[in-house]
């Protein structure tokens, strides 16, 4: 086998994967989100523990958040939550300011803490 087919062949096999400790883990997406090109950059994210629901909300703190695009508009004064999959399951009105982070309990209750 000659030297350049040989390296493309290595690069292909390599793409992807990644060593941990003794061991080689490559990433696959099993599918696309589905939450309609949400920008959750701009977001508080909780994913829960074992890929569970993904609850998402505003983060008044960047500068970047634009109610003016139709699906941050959605966002406003709510939190949503998502499927690990991206489909949307609920939401419930959030009146508070001053959100600082959300998160997963071990019983998957979703955790929320505001600013005093």
């Amino acid at each position: 086998m000659g030297k350049k087919r040989e390296d493309r062949l290595l690069n292909s096999v390599r793409n992807g994967w990644v060593k941990m400790t003794n061991r080689f883990y490559q990433k696959i997406d099993l599918y696309n989100m589905q939450w309609g090109g949400l920008d959750i950059a701009n977001c508080h994210v909780a994913i829960s523990p074992y890929g569970g629901l993904v609850a998402i909300a505003p983060d008044e703190s960047k500068s970047k958040f634009d109610y003016s695009q139709p699906q941050t508009v959605a966002l406003k004064n709510k939190v949503h939550i998502y499927t690990s999959a991206g489909k949307f399951v609920s939401d419930f009105r959030w009146p508070h300011k001053g959100l600082v982070g959300m998160g997963w309990s071990d019983t998957e209750h979703l955790v929320v803490v505001i600013a005093e």
